[in-house]
């Protein structure tokens, strides 16, 4: 190595950005446009999904990932939940509530989780965890009866804060059809799929939409931060003299890692 240049070794991911939900009752809340009711599903079905890390089921076992709701129940629109025994949810309307397999997601705080929700035209849902199916796909209410004009929240129900998710989440999409295996595999691999991309949050304080509709999300209550169990003791064992160079950067998709600069 010539004299100035310096060596860069990239260590495995460390922590993400995300923002935390309380479990009382903190959401993050879009605006109403129009272009999520269900007379646009209809040609080409939709597909929601998200990076979670689960401090429990959340409240009331029922810990919201995102929803347009209109009620407890989901009238007039859906919920993509968390559910007891560990599965997630969703119910379209006051339909079938329909679950991935239980005991999916384990609510200790200490994994992150891909999540993928899919709702064909024919109302059926399947569930994805880390890019593989969960549970039998089975079909809840018609998409034609989403047709509440509330507005979509992550980590609570529309009009109150009594799903409140408990945990992180971050990366949440949703597109205006259903995803292919194909592009769910590449989804939970941190590669973008544009194609019919409505929403794409980043969270961990990035509120804008990266989709085609544009509808800037509102934090009321969770807090963004870098989360990770490991990151701190991480940053503390690469750092064990005064003369070690290193630093922690953040990558597109908001995961935090750590450099070390040897000279």
């Amino acid at each position: 190595m010539a004299a100035g240049d310096v060596s860069v070794r990239i260590s495995r991911t460390r922590g993400f950005a995300c923002n935390l939900f309380d479990g009382v009752d903190d959401y993050i809340e879009i605006a109403h446009t129009g272009f999520e009711l269900g007379t646009n599903y209809t040609a080409e079905g939709m597909t929601v999904s998200a990076w979670i890390l689960p401090f429990s089921m959340g409240e009331g076992d029922l810990g919201m990932i995102i929803g347009k709701v209109n009620g407890t129940s989901a009238e007039n629109g859906w919920k993509f939940r968390l559910d007891t025994a560990g599965a997630l949810a969703c119910r379209i309307n006051a339909g079938t509530v329909i679950k991935s397999a239980n005991g999916s997601i384990i609510g200790s705080g200490e994994t992150w989780y891909h999540v993928l929700m899919t709702i064909a035209t024919n109302a059926t849902v399947s569930f994805y965890i880390n890019g593989v199916i969960s549970g039998t796909p089975a079909a809840t209410n018609a998409l034609t009866d989403i047709t509440t004009t509330n507005a979509i929240r992550i980590g609570n129900r529309s009009t109150a804060t009594d799903q409140t998710f408990k945990g992180g989440i971050r990366e949440v999409k949703m597109w205006k059809k259903v995803l292919s295996a194909a592009e769910i595999a590449n989804d939970y691999a941190g590669i973008k799929q544009p194609d019919k991309l409505q929403h794409y949050w980043h969270l961990g304080g990035r509120y804008t939409d990266g989709g085609t509709i544009g509808e800037t999300a509102v934090n009321s209550g969770s807090v963004s931060t870098i989360e990770d169990d490991t990151l701190a003791a991480a940053a503390a064992s690469i750092r064990v003299g005064s003369g070690d160079k290193w630093m922690l950067f953040q990558g597109e998709g908001g995961d935090i890692g750590v450099i070390n600069i040897n000279g």
